[in-house]
Parts: C-alpha cells; sequence; structure tokens
C-alpha cells in the first residue's frame, strides 16, 4: 500500500509541476552534472558528475564509501572509483513526443566500470591481512533524475560497482 501511495505522489507532481519547465528535455549536450547521495544496500556515500556528450549520451565519473558486514566478527569497507557511459532514450527523436514528463524526468541506463578499493576488520577495528586490496569491477547501472526545480532533481539509481540502490540530489550546473 506505502509503495502505490509512493507512485501516485510521484505522479501527482509530476502532473502539477508540467507548466514549470519549457517543452524540451531536461536533459540535453553540454549539460554538466554533479550528484551526491547515500546508497542503501550497502550503506555508505555516493559522488558523481556526469557530462553530456550528446542529447543522447553521457559519460561521467563516480566515487563512493560503504560498509558492510555479514559476519558479526569481521567488517569489509569499499571505496570505488568507476567511469560510467550513459543512455538517455527519453531524448530519442522517434519517442520524444509522445512522452510528456520528459520535460521533468530523466531515465538512464548504461555501464560503469573501474577499480573498488576494498579492505576487512576486525570487530575491534583491527586491519586484517589475509584478504584482498581490490578488484577491477565492470557492471550496468540504471536510474531516474526527476528535476523539480529547472536546476534541481532527485536521484535514484542502481549505481553499478558502487552499491546497489542509492538515492540523492544532483545540480545541473
Amino acid at each position: 500500500m506505502k509503495i502505490q501511495s509512493f507512485f501516485l505522489l510521484v505522479l501527482s507532481l509530476t502532473v502539477l509541476n508540467a507548466s514549470l519547465f519549457a517543452e524540451e528535455n531536461v536533459y540535453s549536450k553540454g549539460d554538466l552534472l554533479g550528484s551526491a547521495g547515500v546508497s542503501v544496500y550497502h550503506f555508505g556515500a555516493i559522488v558523481a558528475g556526469d557530462y553530456g556528450l550528446h542529447d543522447l549520451f553521457s559519460a561521467g565519473i563516480a566515487a563512493g564509501y560503504n560498509g558492510y558486514s555479514f559476519v558479526p566478527q569481521v567488517r569489509t569497507h569499499q571505496v570505488p572509483l568507476v567511469a560510467r557511459l550513459a543512455f538517455h532514450p527519453f531524448n530519442l527523436s522517434a519517442i520524444a513526443d509522445k512522452i510528456v514528463v520528459r520535460t521533468m524526468i530523466d531515465v538512464y541506463a548504461g555501464i560503469c566500470g573501474g577499480w573498488v578499493f576494498r579492505w576487512q576488520t576486525s570487530e575491534r577495528g583491527i586491519l586484517l591481512d589475509e584478504q584482498e586490496k581490490g578488484s577491477f569491477a565492470i557492471r550496468e547501472y540504471i536510474g531516474m533524475r526527476y528535476y523539480f526545480k529547472e536546476n534541481i532533481a532527485l536521484f535514484v539509481e542502481d549505481n553499478g560497482p558502487l552499491s546497489y540502490i542509492g538515492g540523492g540530489i544532483t545540480y545541473k550546473f
């Protein structure tokens, strides 16, 4: 029931805010976006920067920190540093006229890869030596930005190597 209420709220805000923006996409070539937020699973923080290479493609970098513990005696810490490339389907000319919410919502999907620094500590905070120090990671990511002002948006995404689910705020420079 709560998830239905959430989607109804988002839909209502989308309809009410439709008149705030010009009849064009919220994402376009040359846009510079900065994002910061939290990752929910595994809990931590994320920051990202993206640049609009084309109306359909953006590239960026992202970093974060997250930590988790599957057993009480060992805590795993991760610091991913990744590059990412995204596709923005709402900007396709064949469907752009049919998507009314494209003036407020930017949907994107892509691939990201980079190095994930990883270490483990004991429950007392002592660094454990017998584990890997990091690894290369490559994964898909998908997300959405909801612009409630012309240059400020809320985002939610499956963050690729950063974490499984994250969200926060985006600012368009």
